[in-house]
């Protein structure tokens, strides 16, 4: 499901941040469990954080960061994205 996400247009408008998602869940930090809490707090406007992976409110923007890579993206298209895994 991921990938076929990332292969989506959903995917293709997150970029490299739906790709640090991808690689979170392949090392087992952010699991499926997760989404739904993942999702309340970006609906909220609220950090998330597991471990080395973030979903960050910073100044304005909204930045996905997975141990020392980061991007920013749309939190409108992340909490969309998200739910299609739920």
């Amino acid at each position: 499901m991921l990938k076929a996400i990332r292969d989506s247009s959903r995917g293709a408008a997150l970029g490299h941040a739906w790709v640090l998602v991808e690689r979170s869940v392949e090392n087992d930090i952010l699991i499926m469990e997760d989404i739904p809490d993942l999702v309340a707090h970006l609906e909220a406007g609220q950090d998330f954080m597991v471990d080395q992976l973030g979903f960050e409110f910073v100044a304005g923007t909204f930045t996905v960061s997975f141990l020392d890579d980061k991007t920013e993206c749309s939190v409108q298209e992340m909490v969309i994205t998200l739910r299609e895994l739920l």
